[in-house]
């Protein structure tokens, strides 16, 4: 039995280059940037650890067989570092109201793209399974 498509979960498929994901790591490289800059790391100890855990979730998803191109896993990277290059240079000119408004924006935003991806992913996953 196949489901009707429906754009609140099309919107989610997987680009060749850019997609509705991207939006996530951004948010993403944005919480690391929050949590790099509030601990007082240095820029390269927040960089390496913004690349470790991004290129980790990226074999995560290698080893969970989510198909993506070459090119979109290179650009999910990307755009975790954009998030974190966005933040890491804005959080000492906000006040710490400021910071701690934006942090629960962003936060929110995040889990709400995801869960929402995550319920787009696997409706699109079982109607795979159930087309075949």
């Amino acid at each position: 039995m196949a489901f009707k498509s429906d754009w609140k979960y099309d919107v989610w498929k997987e680009g060749e280059f850019l997609d509705l994901w991207h939006i996530n790591h951004i948010l993403a490289g944005c919480l690391l940037a929050f949590v790099s800059s509030y601990y007082k790391w240095p820029f390269l100890i927040g960089l390496l650890v913004t690349f470790i855990l991004s290129l980790s979730w990226e074999v995560y998803e290698l080893i969970k067989h989510i198909k993506e191109s070459i090119l979109n896993r290179i650009l999910d990277i990307a755009t975790t570092f954009a998030g974190f290059f966005i933040i890491h240079y804005v959080y000492n000119v906000l006040s710490n109201s400021s910071k701690i408004i934006l942090f629960v924006v962003i936060l929110i935003s995040w889990l709400s793209l995801e869960s929402w991806g995550y319920i787009a992913y696997n409706k699109i996953k079982n109607e795979i399974v159930y087309k075949k």
